[in-house]
């Protein structure tokens, strides 16, 4: 994501990046180390914040223009559903179990993990046009409340559970 990053400031892209979570074993650590080093030697001091874990993600999720999801492996992350919900126009990486939640371009964005240039490309257009960063997250959000909220996934399981039951319940 630190890769991105740079490339979407050596496109021109104004505002900061924020990584959320755990900081990965403190000061100590040989790969927080590695990532401190990156930001130094890329000149992102300014631009790049690790905010650790927060108990406020809402108030996070808010300050934010787009969301970046980058990983090789997941199941269906919240943290991804909590930023569409948000109304984040998302970029998120293959492999992540948002294949089936994400349609590239209407509601958010699939990238390859080690796609560095297309992920760049892709939230550089984003923060360059905030009203179609604000369609695709409002698209987001619609399609969580749609298919995820409490009230659509109660439905379905009240739906599964008189299927089950048969026609004598």
């Amino acid at each position: 994501m630190l890769r991105i990053w740079r490339d979407v400031v050596a496109r021109g892209g104004a505002g900061s990046f924020a990584v959320v979570g755990p900081v990965p074993g403190g000061d100590d650590d040989p790969y927080y180390r590695e990532l401190l080093d990156f930001v130094r030697a890329h000149d992102l001091e300014r631009r790049v914040f690790f905010l650790g874990r927060r108990s406020d993600v809402s108030r996070c999720l808010e300050a934010c223009d787009a969301f970046l999801f980058m990983s090789r492996q997941e199941g269906m992350p919240n943290a991804v559903l909590e930023a569409m919900s948000a109304g984040l126009p998302c970029v998120v990486s293959h492999g992540t179990g948002t294949e089936g939640l994400i349609v590239d371009g209407l509601n958010g964005f699939l990238r390859h993990a080690d796609d560095i240039a297309g992920c760049a490309a892709v939230l550089a257009g984003l923060l360059e046009d905030p009203d179609r960063a604000t369609r695709i997250g409002a698209e987001a959000r619609r399609t969580v409340v749609e298919h995820f909220s409490l009230r659509a996934v109660a439905g379905r399981y009240a739906a599964l559970y008189r299927e089950l039951s048969g026609p004598s319940c």
